[in-house]
């Protein structure tokens, strides 16, 4: 067992591969909830939001565990988090989960499902945010034989109810 404190980034580990001679993580930088800028996703508009992710970073690690690379990712509309990470064909990487969380207790957050391709070095090649009639969580992503994605997922309706979402994309994320 091996701790590795984290007084520096504050992150939330969400996805963790095997990658060339290490390992490639995916965690959320917690933005803070003591500071004001708490990242919530809060279906019911009360103030006991829970505190879950913030900035996605990928973060490559060397074969003992030791973080040798972070990359911030960029390019999504206030705050995310990747539930999975999977590999391609081509060796990159396809990254699901979910953006648009709100920082603060108050505000409902309109949720998106979110995917992000990355390449065999870890550079984004395109993300893609999927628009639901309802706020939605990006749970898993898978590629198909035709080289698009299958993505699961749910959204929450205002009438409280959960449904399941499932979404095929082509081989450039679109659905």
């Amino acid at each position: 067992l091996t701790v590795l404190p984290d007084s520096i980034y504050n992150e939330t580990p969400n996805c963790l591969v095997n990658y060339n001679d290490g390992m490639l993580g995916i965690s959320a930088k917690m933005i803070g909830v003591n500071s004001g800028n708490g990242t919530f996703v809060n279906y019911f508009n009360t103030a006991n939001g829970q505190l879950i992710s913030g900035i996605i970073n990928l973060s490559k690690y060397d074969s003992t565990g030791l973080i040798i690379k972070r990359t911030e990712v960029t390019g999504y509309p206030h705050n995310g988090q990747i539930n999975t990470l999977k590999r391609c064909p081509d060796g990159g990487r396809i990254l699901g989960g979910t953006v648009g969380q709100y920082n603060s207790s108050i505000l409902v957050s309109d949720t998106k499902i979110y995917l992000l391709k990355i390449d065999a070095n870890l550079n984004q090649q395109w993300s893609i945010i999927i628009n639901t009639p309802y706020p939605s969580f990006g749970v898993d992503v898978l590629q198909t034989s035709d080289g698009g994605y299958l993505v699961s997922g749910h959204q929450k309706s205002f009438n409280k109810y959960f449904d399941m979402v499932t979404i095929k994309t082509d081989a450039a994320g679109n659905y």
